[in-house]
């Protein structure tokens, strides 16, 4: 994380999605589709 922090390293370039932890089986077939530009999702748990 400390790349992240200090801006070196953007994560948005690889992550296309935030969803919550409830919605965690929904995010898994998401990826697994590769529908809609998805390039990874990441579960936030502060959603």
């Amino acid at each position: 994380m400390p790349l992240v922090e200090s801006g070196r390293l953007d994560p948005s370039v690889v992550l296309s999605h935030r969803m919550g932890l409830s919605e965690g089986v929904e995010a898994s077939a998401l990826n697994a589709s590769r529908k809609d530009g998805v390039n990874k999702v990441i579960l936030d748990p502060s959603r």
